[in-house]
């Protein structure tokens, strides 16, 4: 018993820490698979406010086939001395190596959210990421950086060095990976979605600035819920003191306002880059009023710039392949990277409708009924000879 007071203390300040989590791309089912499947189908419901789930969350993408034709080949590529500056580069099927395609890819840079906590990770993206190789619009490069909180080393202006830096380390791996510098596209989701707006107003900065003389700007931007207006967000207390972490705060967790004109992109515009922002209507972490504040001072400031607003869905179902926010990101990608490819897509479709309207005008009564209310809107009589 005497030992007992000690060890309670021990206990009491001692952090509790999670449990490991299995590797998404580990072979087969490893021990417990079961448990971490359920309890993170359950976590994300949780964060959904208790929306149902579509479909049972898969432990390793369908993406991610090892072996097959749907093979995809990962590299892990650094652009810094520090841990956290690498990101892992997903290619289509069948190409491994620049030579073994003719065809230079574009390359779609991936950011992910966690309001720049350093408890979140590039994992969360790493299935869209194979989706995107999947799909052979482009090489897919996942990115990490620095963050905040405990045990993060990031922030202002680590945070934004290290993005602005992976941008700028591209065209070192455009030789080895067969990339097209020239056709970069930067995705990001929630405080991913704020770096990546960033990324493409960083030629507005002034010389000395952090991210300022970028080697490459992205051709577009794909915001998922983005944190685009940090004077908003810290105003609103949006993220809690995620604001305050970021651009490092006084004592009462205030901000130095200089700061927001050269790192908030609602505060940075023009760009000359396209801007998509997606955004769901029920999204309960970034309101929607967000984005429509900088979708009304893009158009006002002259920028290609398009709002897509997604019913029914929450801020985290971008992270399911499942969802409406998951193919809208799929399309306007496709749409951007492959034109082409999308206008024949929409002129098959119309073939197709087409088709079943003819089929339906082979009918004698639905012909007729046609014929009189033709006749009916143009006041025509009944004409029974041949035109």
């Amino acid at each position: 018993l005497s030992y007992l007071p000690p060890l309670c203390c021990f206990f009491a300040q001692s952090p509790v820490r999670p449990l490991p989590r299995p590797c998404i791309l580990s072979r087969g089912r490893s021990i417990g698979s079961t448990f971490w499947r359920n309890n993170r189908e359950s976590s994300i419901r949780h964060r959904l406010g208790g929306a149902t789930v579509k479909r049972e969350l898969r432990m390793r993408p369908k993406a991610l086939v090892e072996g097959g034709k749907n093979k995809i080949t990962r590299f892990p590529i650094r652009y810094g001395p520090h841990p956290d500056q690498h990101g892992e580069l997903f290619l289509p099927p069948k190409v491994e190596r620049a030579g073994t395609d003719e065809k230079r890819w574009p390359l779609i840079v991936i950011l992910h959210g966690g309001f720049w906590q350093n408890q979140y990770r590039k994992d969360l993206m790493t299935d869209m990421a194979g989706d995107i190789a999947l799909s052979r619009l482009g090489a897919a490069w996942n990115l990490e950086y620095r963050r905040v909180g405990r045990g993060g080393d990031g922030g202002y202006p680590e945070t934004f060095q290290d993005v602005a830096a992976a941008m700028d380390y591209i065209p070192n791996i455009a030789s080895d990976y067969a990339i097209d510098c020239t056709n970069v596209v930067i995705i990001g989701h929630s405080a991913g979605g704020h770096l990546a707006a960033w990324t493409a107003m960083r030629s507005s900065l002034p010389p000395g600035a952090v991210g300022a003389n970028p080697a490459i700007i992205p051709n577009m931007v794909i915001s998922q819920s983005g944190v685009l207006d940090l004077r908003q967000a810290y105003e609103r207390f949006i993220g809690g003191y995620a604001v305050p972490s970021l651009l490092g705060s006084s004592q009462g967790g205030r901000v130095d306002p200089a700061k927001f004109p050269s790192t908030s992109p609602y505060e940075m515009l023009p760009t000359k880059s396209k801007l998509v922002l997606l955004h769901p209507e029920e999204d309960k972490a970034v309101p929607l009023e967000m984005s429509e504040r900088f979708h009304r001072r893009a158009e006002e400031t002259g920028c290609d710039c398009t709002l897509e607003k997604i019913p029914g869905e929450g801020h985290f179902h971008f992270l399911d392949d499942d969802t409406r926010s998951r193919h809208l990101t799929m399309a306007y990608l496709q749409q951007f990277l492959e034109p082409d490819a999308s206008e024949k897509h929409r002129k098959k479709e119309e073939d197709k409708g087409m088709k079943a309207f003819i089929a339906a005008t082979n009918d004698p009564d639905i012909l007729r009924a046609t014929q009189k209310a033709f006749s009916e809107k143009f006041n025509l009589k009944n004409d029974t000879s041949s035109p």
